[in-house]
């Protein structure tokens, strides 16, 4: 039941909910699969939202966000590296649509969502079904990783490396490879999620790749000397 409301709000999330809407809509999915998943017997615990345990999410996810910041400064000071984060979807922006996305769209509209989906309902549920820990992680690395083929898709299509792939079959090529890397990415936080006991800890992670990973993007645009001057 959980993966098929999943799946059907992935197709929603990409093609019909306008990006104005996009974090009230999966602020209101979030409610909607936790309230799924507790009308099936998963506890606050097996959700990872236990509040007494958030203390230990939040030491964990610190010091994992910290590591995060560390790399992709490295990543973004590194020509090499930093031509593939020449993401089209980042220019033309104003100061203010960086912030937003950066403190509002990926930690409340991307990070908390899939977090409390694929860390939180999907492992979760197979847990409380009789899976053991391992099935149950592999199970929503696979749903994740699944999950981000259109996306991926799309980033490709605004990347420089697009141009370098030379037929179809090489740029889907790279989009499964994204999302088996994504696949991969959610085995570290589910890691995190059972070292701490609390979603927090993958949460915390999780938003601040995702906002360190833009805002490199933008470094880079600057770095190169096509980034126009940005409005307030």
């Amino acid at each position: 039941m959980a993966l098929t409301a999943i799946g059907g709000y992935n197709l929603a999330q990409n093609f019909l909910i306008p990006a104005p809407a996009y974090v009230p809509a999966n602020l209101a999915a979030s409610w909607g699969l936790i309230a799924l998943a507790r009308r099936y017997g998963c506890s606050w615990d097996d959700l990872g939202l236990e509040p007494y345990k958030a203390a230990s999410g939040l030491r964990t996810g610190a010091a994992g966000a910290a590591v995060t910041v560390a790399v992709a400064t490295m990543i973004a000071t590194r020509p090499r590296a930093r031509r593939y984060l020449l993401d089209q979807r980042a220019v033309d922006r104003t100061r203010a649509e960086h912030l937003y996305r950066t403190l509002i769209r990926f930690p409340l509209g991307t990070a908390l969502f899939e977090e409390v989906a694929f860390r939180g309902v999907i492992e979760g549920l197979w847990r409380r079904s009789g899976a053991t820990r391992t099935e149950a992680s592999m199970a929503a690395a696979l749903a994740f990783g699944i999950w981000h083929l259109i996306p991926a898709r799309r980033a490709l299509d605004g990347n420089p490396l697009r141009t370098q792939l030379g037929s179809d079959r090489s740029r889907l090529t790279v989009v499964a490879a994204g999302a088996l890397l994504t696949s991969l990415s959610s085995l570290g936080f589910t890691w995190l999620r059972q070292r701490s006991e609390s979603l927090v800890a993958p949460f915390l992670v999780h938003a601040v790749a995702n906002g360190a990973g833009y805002l490199a993007g933008v470094a880079a645009w600057r770095r190169s000397g096509q980034y126009p001057l940005m409005p307030v």
